[in-house]
């Protein structure tokens, strides 16, 4: 009977990933090139500004407009979607554009006036975002924010657009989107910056954004998605009004934790801040090219499915997401860790970055990393919770983890310093995710296969642990060489181990006949 019940999950999830497959590889392609020019712009302030006081500043500030996009404008995509789906599925399409109209209304309104606010309580906003900055860096932060404001105006509009083109099922625009937007923050780093000093990053950000909601309008404007109406739907856009609290919360749970671990870190020495963003960076990369565009293409799908109360199948789906998110992030996870030290040098060690500031950082980076597999979940099971209408429960498993972040951060930073606050968000996150799968199992999807899951786990895991120490044996025997050579062939020497740990890892994962290797096959074939 079991292997009965195996057989059909089995198929199950298979049949329901080829809804995504195809979308969500595309996403990793376009979101890998949105990676790499983050990462450069990352190499190139590294180089300008290395651990200091206008890195730190810059670090701490740039979580402003990042937050609107996940308080504001990541949560009305998230409350339009569903809503503006289930007037389309019950044949409510007047009344779909009309609540349509009113939510781009509604998001502009809520731009421009968190935009004012922001501008004007930049001091406020300093000395609770970096309560332990003083001086040229207390003053270099408030101007930063004041410019970065202007940019929180069309991340707002931004919203609506990203929510439209998302519900037509249209993930590439938004996407190629982001990419001109860190394409344009790249640029301005990299031209300017050594000329004019850390504010022109704050600028890179302001034309960034407008280009980004510029390519979206054009681009719902081509394929004929965008029918705004004048007449607005007050009952529909009061429902999401009254969302909005809860969503802002239940999405922002991830981010707020780094807020919290920079707020932690600006009271420590001098680069504290600066080495935990550099080191975060690198460890969430597999979160931002994986968790990120399987999060993107299953909402919609799953918010269908919830509407149709078709709960089975949500649950395959959902099961589905997670097997094949955990068994390339883990391996990717553990690769990071084995070569934290060679990859910190190769990013980043230049120009005012030097050996001290790499040790530094790749010790944050080891310290995050046991926590990266909780964070790709809980950026995927967020957009579950979210498609089954509970965003209050979400709500309080995130205020649960802020609680625990914060205050394990205050324990742990004092014997281990910066070290002690990542480790503190891989302990609260690791928690926080293990909560909400156990209340999504009890509460919404009863049939969801967690025993499945575990197994899938255990053996990802293991196969990872072998790729693991083959690389740290491979780079305990040419240390040598990746600390004396140049540039070049450090790029080289950490390019062959990672090839050939991908290679074990693939070899291994078929000898043990990993479902999701083949189905992940098959995906590309598909492709």
């Amino acid at each position: 009977m079991d292997s009965m019940d195996k057989g059909v999950t089995s198929s199950g999830w298979r049949s329901r990933f080829r809804q995504v497959s195809g979308a969500t590889l595309a996403l990793i392609f376009t979101g890998t090139l949105t990676r790499v020019i983050t990462l450069l712009t990352q190499i190139v302030i590294a180089r300008e500004f290395g651990l200091g006081v206008f890195s730190d500043a810059y670090f701490a500030t740039e979580n402003i407009p990042e937050l609107f996009i996940d308080f504001v404008a990541i949560s009305f995509s998230m409350v339009f979607i569903p809503m503006f789906t289930r007037y389309r599925v019950t044949g409510e399409e007047n009344e779909a554009w009309k609540f349509a109209s009113s939510f781009f209304f509604l998001s502009a309104l809520v731009s421009m006036t968190f935009a004012m606010i922001t501008a004007a309580g930049a001091p406020i906003l300093v000395s609770l975002m970096a309560p332990g900055f003083r001086g040229l860096a207390k003053q270099t932060a408030i101007t930063l924010v004041r410019i970065m404001s202007l940019s929180i105006v069309f991340f707002g509009l931004d919203a609506g657009m990203r929510g439209l083109l998302q519900s037509h099922r249209e993930f590439i625009i938004p996407e190629l989107a982001r990419v001109a937007y860190n394409s344009t923050l790249f640029a301005f780093a990299l031209t300017l910056s050594s000329r004019f000093g850390v504010l022109v990053l704050a600028w890179g950000i302001v034309f960034g954004a407008v280009l980004q909601t510029a390519i979206q309008f054009l681009g719902a404007l081509r394929q004929g998605v965008l029918k705004l109406v004048w007449a607005f739907d007050y009952a529909g856009t009061k429902r999401a009004a009254r969302q909005l609290l809860p969503f802002l919360i239940a999405i922002s749970g991830i981010k707020i934790i780094f807020v919290l671990d920079r707020m932690m870190a600006s009271g420590l020495a001098e680069g504290s801040v600066a080495a935990l963003n550099y080191g975060s960076r690198i460890i969430l990369l597999p979160v931002g090219l994986f968790a990120l565009p399987l999060q993107t293409t299953l909402y919609p799908g799953l918010s269908a499915l919830a509407a149709r109360s078709q709960l089975r199948e949500h649950a395959e789906t959902t099961l589905t997401g997670l097997k094949v998110l955990l068994f390339i992030v883990i391996p990717a996870c553990v690769g990071l860790v084995a070569l934290n030290v060679p990859l910190t040098r190769l990013f980043f060690e230049r120009g005012a970055f030097d050996r001290l500031a790499t040790l530094a950082t790749s010790k944050a980076l080891i310290c995050y990393a046991g926590g990266v597999p909780a964070i790709a979940m809980i950026v995927v099971l967020n957009n579950v919770y979210l498609s089954l209408g509970d965003a209050l429960s979400l709500a309080k498993l995130n205020i649960f983890g802020w609680l625990t972040n914060l205050f394990l951060s205050l324990v742990l930073r004092q014997y281990l310093g910066h070290y002690g606050i990542a480790l503190a968000t891989s302990i609260s996150v690791t928690l926080t995710m293990a909560l909400m799968m156990y209340f999504l199992k009890q509460r919404q999807l009863k049939s969801l296969n967690v025993k499945s899951l575990l197994n899938s786990v255990y053996r990802i895991t293991f196969v990872s642990a072998v790729m693991g120490l083959l690389l740290m044996w491979l780079l305990d025997m040419s240390n040598h060489i990746l600390v004396q050579v140049p540039l070049y062939y450090q790029f080289l020497q950490v390019a062959i181990l990672i090839l050939i740990g991908a290679s074990t890892y693939l070899i291994v994962g078929r000898w043990l006949k990993l479902d999701e290797l083949m189905t992940l096959a098959a995906a590309f074939r598909r492709l």
